[in-house]
């Protein structure tokens, strides 16, 4: 059973993390760079890097190798780094991505209208740092989790990148803390 630090207040519904995911996204999300365009003098609004709050869908589900999906996340902690894999022998969504422990399992997927996008993006360069952010139980005592995915332009890779991802994991911490006490 899951306990400790990370058992939240959001145990009875998606909905009672309305309010949280909003703070996420609004805390984290970085004012686009301006740049103008040669030839017009526009201005061009290109990403830099971007932090986005979601759900990790089909916890619930077994993996195809009979694994329990459910003893997987339990295993997970908050703030723990996964790994993106794009699945494109997925029967469902040729844009599936998988949700990957480090331990090389498989805890869920991105939903799809995430994974359409995420596609688009991959295509164009942007990569994607994820963390678990939290993991609750919900009315039914299955775990649920949240995860919270860095959207990296081409432009924003390296030092800058990992330093706004640090900055942002230790404030959710911070956060998570206040919360708790």
């Amino acid at each position: 059973m899951v306990g400790g630090s990370y058992e939240r207040l959001f145990k009875s519904s998606w909905i009672a993390t309305a309010g949280c995911i909003s703070f996420l996204v609004g805390l984290f999300l970085v004012a686009p760079k301006q740049k103008e365009e040669p030839q017009t003098g526009r201005k061009k609004r290109t990403e830099g890097i971007r932090a986005l709050h979601t759900k990790i869908a089909g916890l619930t589900h077994e993996n195809p190798d009979g694994t329990s999906r459910q003893f997987i996340i339990e295993q997970c902690r908050p703030y723990e780094r996964v790994s993106l894999e794009h699945d494109p022998e997925n029967e469902h969504d040729e844009n599936a991505v998988k949700v990957m422990h480090g331990d090389g399992s498989q805890i869920g997927f991105i939903p799809a209208h995430l994974a359409e996008e995420f596609a688009a993006k991959r295509k164009r360069g942007f990569t994607f740092d994820a963390y678990i952010d939290e993991i609750f139980e919900g009315d039914d005592e299955l775990l649920f989790a949240g995860l919270t995915v860095f959207v990296i332009s081409p432009e924003c890779r390296g030092t800058d990148a990992q330093e706004f991802i640090k900055r942002t994991i230790r404030e959710m911490k911070e956060h998570d803390k206040e919360g708790n006490a």
